[in-house]
């Protein structure tokens, strides 16, 4: 084992929203704040492409992430992983 169950129960959930209909994914979607502090519910509300881009980003870091300690595990050279790793980083820089 990776030693990673602990991420995957506490992400995986997290990377589902945008593609399940559970009661988070739900609430998240069409729920929100009414300026006088009550909740609205929104049938079709607006999509934030930032949030989506988060979550894939996150993602993205531990596909990453391991695939480099794969290669560390077995003393493999990975230079496309490297590669892609320092992509991520430069494209996190610019994000934040």
């Amino acid at each position: 084992m990776a030693g990673r169950l602990h991420e995957y129960d506490s992400s995986y959930g997290l990377f589902c929203l945008d593609s399940h209909n559970n009661t988070a994914a739900l609430g998240e979607r069409g729920l929100y704040e009414k300026p006088d502090g009550t909740v609205g519910v929104s049938l079709f509300g607006e999509h934030d492409p930032e949030i989506t881009a988060r979550r894939l980003n996150l993602g993205l870091s531990f596909l990453l992430q391991a695939a480099r300690m794969m290669h560390g595990a077995f003393e493999t050279p990975a230079p496309r992983i490297d590669e892609l790793w320092a992509k991520l980083e430069l494209h996190q820089k610019n994000f934040s």
